[in-house]
């Protein structure tokens, strides 16, 4: 018998196939098997041009077994971190666009973000990695406060890997910063007279 699986990262089939998110992650395709069958179908999806980049990886078995082998590899790791990186970027982007255009359309900083969360006005959130992990217990306590109520309230949230130019630039604004699905224009009010 010959047992191989296919591993393809895809998105919650919650996310909608239009999204930015869904477009990430069928550009990153994961493929491992046990046998050579992972490089003839490499191959067959490198011919079809899909502007795919394919990481290719070896296990020693088929099969649950296989794919909890794969999961403990460096090159997964890897490939989830790229793609937690373009996410990020991606948000981050269009959070700057936003800041110049509209600013009542973001927040930044734990006091804006959690404001923004408690009006459920958060659809996109970015949080540095260093925030999280941050030696004071009050702040690391916020905002995993922050991003359990973001996420009950159905915000995409990303965590951008500390050694990444991405969470950098999110420290600069304060560690965390939110796109909105709708105005907040009384955000940067109340922040400011505080």
């Amino acid at each position: 018998y010959l047992f191989f699986f296919l591993m393809i990262l895809r998105p919650p089939r919650s996310t909608p196939s239009n999204s930015s998110a869904a477009s990430d992650v069928y550009k990153r395709q994961i493929i491992a098997s046990p046998g050579f069958l992972k490089n003839e179908l490499t191959k067959k999806i490198m011919d079809m041009d899909l502007g795919v980049h394919i990481t290719v990886d070896t296990v020693s078995t088929g099969g649950v077994s296989g794919i909890y082998e794969l999961s403990r590899r460096d090159s997964i790791k890897e490939a989830l971190k790229e793609l937690e990186v373009m996410k990020a970027g991606k948000i981050l982007d269009n959070f700057l666009y936003l800041i110049i255009k509209d600013d009542s359309m973001v927040a930044y900083g734990v006091d804006e973000v959690s404001k923004a969360v408690e009006n459920n006005a958060v659809k996109e959130l970015v949080v540095s990695e260093e925030l999280i992990r941050s030696p004071d217990e009050e702040l690391r306590r916020r905002v995993e406060e922050i991003l359990i109520e973001a996420d009950k309230r159905g915000a995409e949230i990303v965590i951008a890997p500390s050694s990444s130019e991405i969470s950098k630039r999110v420290m600069g604004f304060g560690g965390i910063i939110a796109i909105l699905r709708y105005q907040l224009k009384f955000l940067r009010e109340t922040t400011n007279k505080q």
